[in-house]
C-alpha cells in the first residue's frame, strides 16, 4: 500500500469513521493544547477531551457516535462544555490560566472515549508538567456548564462557528408571524409573558395566528401531525400564501404602529401541551412521510408517538430548504405536569435541539426550547429563574447558546413548574416571563446568524512558501510564523493583519502573490478567505568575494579565476552547485563557511560537484566536496 495522502483544511470535518480522526469523527491535531499558544498568552480554539462513557449519539461538530449506552447522564460525543465565568483562576500558574481562559471562552468539546474529563495537549519541552497536572485537576466537573452550539453551525461538513454572534436587533423593522394557540396568546400578553412587548422593543413587527385563522381554519389546527398540512400537504401553498402576507393581530398584545413592505419574513410555530404527550419507545423506526400515520393528525390519536414526531418534522426540512428566504423557529410545546410521557418528551425536544438539523446544511431553520425552559424554577411556581447560573434555560449567555438540560434536581426533571393559578398546564406568568428574557437575544443571534449568513464568520488566512530560498512569514498582530509555526489562521471578520516577509541568510524576499503584491510589508482586510504566496529567492550576486573587498562573484569558480595569486577567497556557507577546476599557476586560500555579512566563517560550504587541481596550490577551509 502506498502512504496515506491526508487534504488538511482545519474547518472541514470527515464524512466517515474510516479516516484518520477521533471517535468523534473531528480532526485531532486542532483541538490540542500547544505550548506555543500558551507560550504566546492565548488559545483560540477549543479544547478536545475524553470522558470514560458517552452516549449512543452524537452532535455537532461530532460526526458519530462510540457507545452502545442510552442514559441521558452520558454526554454524547461532540457536546460543548464552558467553564463557568464565575470561575476564580487567579491563584492558578500562567500556563494553567492561558488554558482556562480558553475553557472559558471556548470551552472544550468531548471528542472520544478515554480517561475522565482529559485534555489533551502536544508535547513540549516548555510544559511544566507538575505543575499543569495538580493545577488542572483542582477544576471540577461541577465547574463546567454544557453549551448548545448546533445554533452556531456554519455547516454540516465544517467544524467553523459562528464567530461574534450578534444580539442586538435588527437595524430595520423585521416582519415576523407566530403560528400559536392559547398558550402562545398567553406568551404574547402584555399581562403575562409580555413576549410582544419584547418583540416590538427588539424591532420586530409581529403578526399571528389563532383558532379560527386561514383558509379552511388552518389555525384550529396546530398539533405536530398538523405541521404537515400547513408546509407539506395537497393545500400547503394556499395555506403559506395567507401566512406568508399576514399582518393582523388575532390576540392582545403591543407592537410596532407601522407595517413593513413586504411578506413575513419569521416563521414561528408552536404546538400546544398536550404534544407532550408522546407515545412510543424512543427507539422505534422513524417511518418514512409517504407511510407516516401521523399527517394530519391531532395529538390525540393513537399514532401520535415519538417516532412519527420526528417523522414529521424531518420532512418539513424538504419545504425549509426551499425557502431560504425565510427563517423558522420551531417553538418546542411546553411540558405537562403529568410524568406519564415525560420522558419521551424530554427525548423529543432534545432531538428537536441537537440532532434534528445535523444533516441540515442551511441556516434558516432553528429551534427554542420552549419545554426545558419550563422544566425548573427559582423554588416555586411563582418565581422563575431568569438570569441564574443553576436550572435548565436554552439562552444566550457569555458569548454562546447554552442549552441546559441537567439543571433540576426533582423527583422528575421533565415536567411542567410553571401550572397556571388554575391549575391547568398553561404556563404561568413566572414561566413565560423566564421565556421570553431567554429567547429574545437568542431570536436576534439566530436572525443576524441567518440574514448576514458569512459576514458575521472568521475568515482563514492561508500563508505559502516557495522559491529557491528560504525565508519567513509572519502576521501583525502574532499569529502567522510560517515556517516553522502555523501558516494558517482564522481572523475574525473584518480585522486586518499586515503580513512581513524576512529572507533568511543567503536569501531575499522576492515579492507576494495571491492576495498581497509586490514587495513591501502587505496589509490584508480578512472580510473573506484568503491565500498569500511568498517568493524566496537564493542570492547569488555576493556569495563569494576576494578577501575583504567589495568584489563579489556567484561563483567558485568565477571567484578562483579572478583571485590575484596569494589572495583569500571567502564564501558563503551554503551550496554551490558546480565544478571547480583549479588550472592556473597561482596559490590562493579558500575559506568556506561564512555568513551573509562576511563576518563570522563558522559554518561550512558545500561544493556539489568535482574539485580538480591541476595546477598551482588550493588552500581551503571550512570546505565540504559532495
Amino acid at each position: 500500500l502506498g502512504p496515506a495522502r491526508i487534504a488538511v483544511r482545519i474547518r472541514d470535518l470527515v464524512a466517515h469513521a474510516d479516516r484518520c480522526a477521533d471517535a468523534a469523527g473531528l480532526p485531532i491535531l486542532p483541538g490540542l493544547v500547544r505550548y506555543d499558544e500558551v507560550a504566546a498568552g492565548e488559545i483560540k480554539h477549543a479544547i478536545r477531551f475524553t470522558a470514560p462513557q458517552t452516549r449512543n449519539t452524537f452532535v455537532w461538530p461530532a460526526r458519530h457516535q462510540a457507545s452502545d449506552l442510552t442514559a441521558r447522564n452520558y454526554p454524547p460525543l461532540g457536546q460543548r462544555f464552558r467553564l463557568k465565568a464565575s470561575f476564580n483562576t487567579s491563584s492558578f500558574t500562567p500556563q494553567v490560566r492561558v488554558i482556562l481562559a480558553a475553557l472559558k471562552k471556548y470551552g472544550m468539546i468531548l471528542a472520544d472515549n478515554g480517561s475522565s474529563w482529559y485534555l489533551s495537549g502536544a508535547p513540549d519541552e516548555g510544559w511544566d508538567n507538575d505543575q499543569l497536572v495538580s493545577g488542572l485537576q483542582k477544576v471540577k466537573g461541577s465547574d463546567f456548564e454544557a453549551v448548545e452550539g448546533t445554533s452556531l453551525m456554519i455547516g454540516q461538513d465544517s467544524g467553523r462557528a459562528l464567530a461574534n454572534p450578534n444580539t442586538t436587533p435588527p437595524a430595520q423593522p423585521v416582519r415576523l408571524i407566530f403560528i400559536h394557540h392559547s398558550t402562545g396568546q398567553n406568551w404574547l400578553d402584555d399581562t403575562n409573558g409580555r413576549l410582544g412587548i419584547a418583540l416590538r422593543d427588539n424591532n420586530y413587527f409581529t403578526s399571528d395566528t389563532n383558532y379560527g385563522w386561514g383558509p379552511g381554519a388552518i389555525g384550529d389546527s396546530t398539533d405536530i401531525g398538523n405541521w404537515w398540512q400547513w408546509f407539506r400537504g395537497p393545500n400547503a401553498s394556499t395555506y403559506l400564501s395567507a401566512l406568508f402576507s399576514e399582518s393582523g393581530q388575532h390576540s392582545s398584545y403591543s407592537r410596532l404602529s407601522t407595517t413593513p413592505e413586504g411578506e413575513n419574513e419569521i416563521v414561528m410555530f408552536k404546538s400546544c401541551f398536550p404534544n407532550s404527550a408522546l407515545q412510543g419507545d424512543p427507539g422505534d423506526p422513524v417511518p418514512p412521510i409517504g407511510s407516516n400515520p401521523l399527517r394530519g393528525q391531532d395529538s390525540g390519536s393513537p399514532d401520535h408517538t415519538i417516532a412519527n414526531a420526528k417523522g414529521i418534522y424531518t420532512d418539513l426540512l424538504e419545504y425549509f430548504r426551499t425557502r431560504q428566504d425565510k427563517l423558522f423557529v420551531v417553538i418546542t410545546a411546553p411540558p405537562l405536569s403529568d410524568g406519564t410521557h415525560a420522558a419521551n418528551a424530554r427525548i423529543f425536544n432534545d432531538w428537536l435541539v441537537n440532532s434534528w438539523l445535523k444533516d441540515y446544511p442551511y441556516h434558516n431553520v432553528a429551534v427554542f426550547d420552549f419545554y426545558n425552559v419550563l422544566t425548573t424554577n427559582n423554588g416555586n411556581t411563582s418565581s422563575n429563574d431568569l438570569g441564574l447560573e443553576t436550572g435548565n434555560h436554552h439562552r444566550f449567555r457569555q458569548g454562546a447558546i447554552q442549552h441546559t438540560t441537567d439543571g433540576d434536581n426533582d423527583p422528575n426533571p421533565n415536567v411542567l413548574e410553571y401550572p397556571s393559578s388554575s391549575g391547568d398546564d398553561h404556563p404561568s406568568q413566572a414561566g413565560n416571563l423566564k421565556a421570553t428574557g431567554e429567547f429574545l437575544p437568542l431570536l436576534n443571534v439566530l436572525y443576524h446568524h441567518w440574514k448576514e449568513g458569512g459576514d458575521n464568520l472568521t475568515h482563514l488566512l492561508t500563508v505559502s512558501i516557495t522559491g529557491s530560498g528560504a525565508g519567513t512569514v509572519t502576521t501583525i498582530p502574532a499569529g502567522i510564523t510560517c515556517p516553522p509555526g502555523p501558516c494558517s489562521i482564522e481572523f475574525a471578520n473584518p480585522s486586518t493583519t499586515t503580513l512581513h516577509g524576512a529572507a533568511a541568510e543567503y536569501s531575499i524576499f522576492s515579492g507576494w502573490s495571491g492576495a498581497c503584491n509586490g514587495t513591501s510589508d502587505c496589509t490584508l482586510t480578512m472580510n473573506s478567505d484568503l491565500n498569500v504566496v511568498a517568493s524566496f529567492a537564493r542570492y547569488t550576486e555576493h556569495m563569494s568575494r576576494i578577501g575583504d573587498t567589495t568584489t563579489y562573484f556567484p561563483t567558485l569558480q568565477t571567484a578562483y579565476d579572478n583571485a590575484p595569486a596569494g589572495s583569500v577567497i571567502k564564501v558563503w556557507g551554503t551550496d554551490f552547485t558546480e565544478n571547480l577546476s583549479c588550472n592556473l599557476s597561482k596559490s590562493v586560500e579558500l575559506k568556506g563557511g561564512y555568513n551573509g555579512s562576511y563576518t563570522l566563517n563558522n559554518g561550512y560550504t558545500t561544493l556539489k560537484g568535482a574539485l580538480a587541481v591541476a595546477r598551482g596550490q588550493l588552500i581551503v577551509e571550512n570546505l565540504v566536496v559532495w
